[in-house]
This record gives structure tokens, C-alpha cells and sequence, in this order.
């Protein structure tokens, strides 16, 4: 019985620590015996709290907790502690409900990243938020400028990021000057939002990604309009 109780709080320590978005990100990747800490530290929080209320509102009668588990050989003295128990769960899961009513998941996937000094996937979450273009060039030699629809955090060396790309080409090995002759705007126009997010995205591993940088068409066409009028012009960033 003592065990079963204890339980109760770990569980609901741990899924706090999943549900919530504000603490998902950081516990989520932890070795095991850390998860097994912090969920333990997390319930016997709730726990406590759970406890309290249960004692202040006389809750743990044994009569009562053994009608509402259908259980008729509850000893007293479990009547509080299993009372307590199973609010701690339902405590840790509405807290982590309510918090996430003022944490989104970008926002703590974005605060993670800061934290980690993930820089590549920072600026990457910065285009996404303001639906910014991105230039983005892959240890392949292939190089894209796209919009971010999505950041999939797996792993943090292990994430994914799922571009719909405007413009594609390669940065050219001898003079690192970046080409780009595949144009995607008929097929965007073509297929609207909905068939733009449906039938063109990429997804591309982060750790595939050698550089990345925000990119400006105004800027771009500034630069490359010398060089697409005549040879002997050749300001390229």
C-alpha cells in the first residue's frame, strides 16, 4: 500500500514535467536517473499541497476513499495518504494545463534554444514566428531560401526543421557565390496556401545545415541585377 501511494505523486511529478511547456523542453532529453529525481522533487510538491487540502477539508476519511476505490479493507490511517495521492495527480496535471495557458510550446522549444546557445535554430524559430524568408546551405552543396513552416525538436543534435522552399540552387565551390535558378513562385501561387503546405515541404536534419541567414528579395535583386546585366559586375553577397 505504502508503495502504490508513493507512486501516485512520482507520476503526476512526471507528467507535469511532460505536459507543461515551460518544463517539457528541459526534461525531456535528461538522463533517466535525473527524470526519476526531478519527477520525485515535482510530486512530492503537489503532494504536500494535495496533503494540506485533503487534512484542511477533511477528505481522507477511510469510509469515503474505500466507497469512492470500491475498496472495502482500507485501514484508516491509508484513508489521507491514498486521498492525497490521487489529488497530487490530478493537482500536477491541472497546474501543468493552466501554466500552459501562458507558455505556448514555441515559446518554450525558443527559450530552450537561447538557453543552449543553439544559434542555427534560433534564427530559424525567429523567421518562422515573423514568416520570415530564410537562406539556408546544406553540407550537400544544396542551398534554399524557404520559409520555415515547422521546428521538430527529437533530440537537440537530432532535430528537424520542415522548410517550404521559395527559391533553391548551390553556392558555387570556387567562388562561394550563391545561385539560384530554381524559382518555386508559379508553383506557390499555382497551389495556394493550403497546397503549399500539403505538397511542397522539405524536411531537412538541423545538423545538416552548415549556415543559415534571414534573406531580403529587395536585397537580393539590389545585388544580383549588375550581374544579371552584364558580365564584369559581380557584387554578390
Amino acid at each position: 500500500m505504502g508503495l502504490g501511494v508513493a507512486l501516485f505523486p512520482a507520476l503526476g511529478g512526471y507528467l507535469f514535467l511532460q505536459v507543461c511547456n515551460a518544463t517539457r523542453p528541459r526534461f525531456q532529453h535528461v538522463p533517466g536517473y535525473h527524470l526519476i529525481f526531478a519527477s520525485a522533487l515535482a510530486g512530492g510538491v503537489f503532494y504536500a499541497a494535495a496533503f494540506t487540502a485533503v487534512a484542511w477539508l477533511d477528505l481522507g476519511d477511510a469510509r469515503v476513499v474505500s466507497a469512492a476505490l470500491d475498496h472495502g479493507a482500507i485501514a484508516a490511517r491509508y484513508g489521507t495518504a491514498i486521498a492525497a495521492a490521487v489529488l497530487s495527480l490530478c493537482l500536477a496535471l491541472a497546474f501543468a494545463q493552466v501554466a500552459n495557458l501562458f507558455v505556448t510550446r514555441e515559446t518554450a522549444n525558443h527559450r530552450a534554444a537561447v538557453r543552449a546557445g543553439r544559434l542555427r535554430e534560433i534564427l530559424l524559430r525567429d523567421a518562422m514566428r515573423r514568416s520570415g524568408l530564410v537562406e539556408i546551405s546544406l553540407r550537400t552543396g544544396k542551398s534554399y531560401v524557404a520559409l520555415v513552416q515547422e521546428i521538430a525538436v527529437t533530440q537537440p543534435r537530432d532535430s528537424d526543421v520542415l522548410l517550404i522552399p521559395v527559391l533553391s540552387g548551390y553556392r558555387d565551390p570556387e567562388t562561394r557565390r550563391l545561385r539560384l535558378p530554381t524559382n518555386y513562385f508559379p508553383t506557390l501561387e499555382r497551389l495556394g496556401r493550403d497546397g503549399m503546405t500539403r505538397d511542397l515541404p522539405i524536411a531537412v536534419p538541423l545538423s545538416e545545415v552548415v549556415s543559415a541567414r534571414p534573406f531580403d528579395l529587395e536585397i537580393w535583386d539590389e545585388f544580383h541585377a549588375p550581374v544579371r546585366s552584364g558580365p564584369g559586375r559581380n557584387s554578390t553577397p
